[in-house]
């Protein structure tokens, strides 16, 4: 029998009611301040880039249709859809930046996601989800240089702001701590390297293993002798491609949990990988429950939150107040 001080430690076990913490701990004002910065000046860093203008956009019909909108709209054979309207337009058409652009998108993209969440439409989520990868597709594609200059800086800016993030509440869930915006920064800092490469490092390790196939693959282009260079070799490569993908998931369903390896531990970045990627495959059932947990949650409050905000702007106008409360329950 279960005495009354052993019962509480039956609810200790229960991690997923600490997922209701996160508003609370999130509204610090420290946290908001850095988050609120970082965001500024990835934005504002993306807005300059965009004097640039490099993404073109046509008229069909009545409706501006940019590169990415072509490319979204071919799944069968986008890439020759979409070079047809560059080489149609590139002359006589308008122009857009890549980051406005993809801002427009994700933010459309984010919305629908939000509303599908509420009806537990999780297949419509991960539609939105998969469009929103195959736009950073394009912008790589198509924008290279663009994405790769833009992506370092951001990365840069999120490891920096991320890790700063991550060290205040991880010490304020643990211990209660609350440390001040100075010494999480410079605790961040200190640890630029790990946060920064902890990301990194599996995409450098696929390109690594990747190579090997390529290399056997242009092997099989000797003549007499390549083809049983491939085929002595094959074994290799399906190991190596088996490798990629367990490498591949872990790291996109793991990206979250790196940062605050290295934020709690202070860790590096093959240590915060190898924690993420353990716990996703060694809990991939409570992995999953709590992603849904905290999606929905963190729909619910972003609601919250946009409604409040939109009332402090319009505090003296009720009529547009309540329309827009309307408009929210309506698309929720």
């Amino acid at each position: 029998m279960v005495s009354g001080k052993e019962s509480p430690r039956l609810f200790d076990d229960l991690l997923f009611p600490n997922i209701f913490r996160t508003f609370r701990i999130a509204i610090q004002p420290t946290k908001l301040i850095i988050a609120f910065l970082a965001v500024a000046v990835i934005c504002m860093a993306g807005w300059a880039m965009d004097l640039s203008r490099t993404v073109v956009a046509g008229t069909y019909g009545p409706a501006k249709v940019t590169e990415l909108d072509i490319y979204m709209n071919r799944l069968d054979d986008p890439g020759s859809a979409t070079q047809v309207h560059i080489d149609k337009y590139k002359d006589k058409g308008e122009r857009a930046g890549v980051f406005s652009t993809l801002w427009h998108f994700g933010s459309a993209k984010f919305h629908t996601a939000l509303g599908e969440l509420f009806e537990f439409n999780f297949t419509s989520v991960g539609e939105n989800l998969r469009d929103c990868f195959r736009a950073v597709t394009w912008a790589f594609r198509y924008h290279c240089v663009y994405s790769l200059i833009f992506v370092t800086m951001a990365l840069g800016l999120i490891s920096v702001a991320g890790g700063a993030l991550c060290r205040i509440a991880a010490l304020q869930f643990a211990q209660g701590e609350k440390p001040g915006l100075t010494e999480a920064m410079r605790f961040s800092v200190k640890r630029f390297t790990s946060f920064f490469t902890a990301p990194l490092a599996p995409i450098g390790i696929m390109l690594f293993m990747g190579l090997f196939i390529f290399l056997l693959g242009l092997a099989g282009n000797i003549p007499q002798v390549g083809e049983l260079i491939v085929v002595l070799g094959m074994p290799l490569a399906l190991i190596n491609g088996a490798l990629i993908a367990v490498i591949l998931i872990g790291a996109v369903v793991g990206f979250g949990l790196m940062f605050p390896a290295v934020a709690y531990d202070g860790s590096d970045c093959f240590d915060s990988i190898s924690r993420s990627f353990s716990y996703v495959y060694a809990q991939p059932s409570r992995m999953a429950c709590y992603t849904v947990i905290a999606a929905v949650y963190g729909a619910i409050r972003y609601v919250c939150v946009r409604f409040f905000a939109f009332a402090r702007v319009h505090r003296s106008r009720p009529h547009i107040l309540i329309f827009r409360f309307a408009s929210e329950i309506q698309q929720f």
